[in-house]
């Protein structure tokens, strides 16, 4: 489509919205939505060779992951098997372990790299991205930035005298397969993401119900998140005596879980399972960024604090960092700053950001993805608009999901964010617009479910990283509201790799789609 066509099309649609009412839009976007869901999905449970991979699984375990016994299902489904409020899908997918290893982990830790190498150059060396040969302009950026709450040169100025061995953070893409066969990138996560105390849980749960069914061979139980803070001790060359786990547990709360079982029903416990590997690990802990943290900090002859947490208004935690971490050659995980990676509106310039620093093709590309302004939200059917800044499926609307239902909802984001640009006109925030994208499905006896996978991702520095040997899962009905985040009331998602025997896995999916 070229820009003259664009520019009227978009001009239509709003005048749509500002004029014809209501009930004129229905119509518009009802016909999109009739040729969009056309369009075809992958099929976890029978394209690439699944078929004949979920066949040998059954075959070596003795139990059906599409289709296990009553008493699987309900141990996953109905008692809750972490503890707490999260919900376990009862069905498991079974990926490709070829799959994973080539295409998904490998893309993973160079998206990674990448991001890590795009932050030291803009805020340790010479801003060679700002460049004419760069990908990107020093007002595009700083207006990133400003989105986060910084600027470059408060950064900068924070980072200063830190070196890049101190780049370090926890990075996990949100990757969706098309109906090519393709993974894409919607989201980059950096810094408090979800899943890292979960996964093993997960994984725990669904073989201890599998064995409980008398399923045969069952793998040994994964340590995903105690692997990673091992790598990351060493990649540091620190001893877990040197380490300080901040926590954000208050007094109050662990007082009521412990006194409450009901209490824990009704919360996400994923602080406390983080909590108990540090507690294995054998480390220092301070359980609120507060007074006592600092004191530890200060006190403490530690070498790397480890912070899952977003830091808000700690500032003192910052400047601490600033004081002792920077010039001392110390470690922060998260390290300051680096949740400007996460933002959505950088999402357009990674792909660039891999072959302007690593020389590479991206194995995961980024969805595509344009910084818009507000007002032209509602001229854009089929897609998705989210705010550049935003988290855990807020601020995200998805217009296909809205035909025929909640209009009201579109009409309130489109007002209230005009009125805010007006007030607040130099903290008007950044959205971006997607195509939407079908996602792939799984067929389940719940019927049929979406799937989308985050490979947890621990940057230790731009040249050591390590990404977990499985993914973390989230899966909701394809009738949803299009959004798979837990918080907004998805199941976590067992994922298990699997390859059959040579010569059986042929249509296992590489780089270049379906072969």
């Amino acid at each position: 489509m070229g820009p003259f066509i664009a520019r009227l099309s978009a001009a239509i649609a709003l005048i749509c919205f500002s004029h014809v009412g209501r009930a004129a839009r229905q119509i518009i976007f009802r016909a999109h939505l009739e040729v969009a869901t056309q369009e075809l999905r992958f099929d976890e449970t029978l394209d690439g060779g699944a078929k004949e991979r979920y066949k040998s699984f059954i075959e070596k375990h003795g139990v059906d992951p599409l289709n296990p016994q009553t008493e699987v299902v309900e141990a996953l489904q109905q008692t809750g098997p972490l503890g707490d409020n999260i919900r376990v899908f009862p069905y498991m997918l079974v990926l490709s372990k070829r799959e994973y290893e080539e295409v998904i982990r490998k893309g993973a830790e160079q998206r990674g790299r990448a991001l890590a190498r795009f932050f030291e150059d803009i805020i340790l060396g010479k801003g060679r991205a700002l460049s004419p040969k760069g990908f990107i302009s020093e007002k595009s950026l700083n207006r990133i930035f400003h989105d986060e709450g910084w600027t470059i040169e408060s950064v900068r100025d924070l980072w200063k005298g830190a070196s890049s061995r101190q780049i370090s953070f926890v990075y996990g893409p949100d990757l969706v397969r098309r109906p090519d066969g393709k993974w894409v990138v919607l989201e980059d996560n950096v810094g408090p993401i979800g899943g890292v105390g979960d996964i093993d849980q997960v994984q725990k749960a669904h073989w201890q119900a599998f064995s409980n069914s008398g399923a045969r061979h069952i793998p040994a139980a994964t340590e995903e998140f105690i692997s990673a803070i091992s790598f990351l001790a060493r990649a540091h060359g620190v001893s877990p005596n040197q380490i300080l786990a901040i926590t954000d547990i208050s007094k109050d709360q662990d007082a009521a879980v412990k006194e409450s079982p009901s209490y824990r029903k009704t919360i996400d416990m994923e602080d406390y399972r983080r909590r108990k590997f540090f507690e294995d690990l054998g480390l220092k802990m301070a359980e609120k960024i507060d007074g006592e943290a600092l004191r530890l900090v200060e006190n403490f002859a530690l070498s790397f604090v480890l912070n899952f947490h977003t830091l808000g208004d700690a500032h003192d935690v910052y400047e601490l960092y600033s004081r002792h971490f920077a010039k001392q050659g110390k470690f922060l995980l998260n390290a300051p700053a680096t949740e400007i990676l996460s933002n959505k509106a950088l999402l357009p310039y990674v792909d660039q950001m891999i072959r302007f620093y690593l020389s590479e093709e991206p194995l995961l590309p980024s969805q595509e993805t344009e910084v818009i302004d507000s007002r032209w939200a509602v001229s854009l059917p089929g897609k998705v608009i989210k705010k550049a800044n935003g988290s855990q499926g807020k601020d995200v609307i998805i217009l296909d999901n809205q035909i025929g239902g909640d209009f009201d909802r579109i009409d309130r984001f489109v007002l209230n964010q005009r009125a805010f640009d007006r007030m607040h006109p130099s903290r008007s925030s950044i959205w971006v617009v997607q195509p939407f994208v079908p996602m792939s499905t799984m067929a389940t006896p719940m019927g049929r479910y979406t799937v989308d996978l985050r490979p947890h991702t621990y940057v230790a520095n731009p040249d050591m990283i390590h990404v977990s040997s499985i993914p973390w899962g989230r899966t909701s009905p394809l009738k949803g509201s299009g959004l798979n985040n837990v918080s907004q009331g998805a199941y976590e998602l067992a994922v298990t790799l699997f390859d059959c025997a040579a010569g059986m896995d042929a249509l296992t999916l590489l780089p270049g789609g379906k072969k």
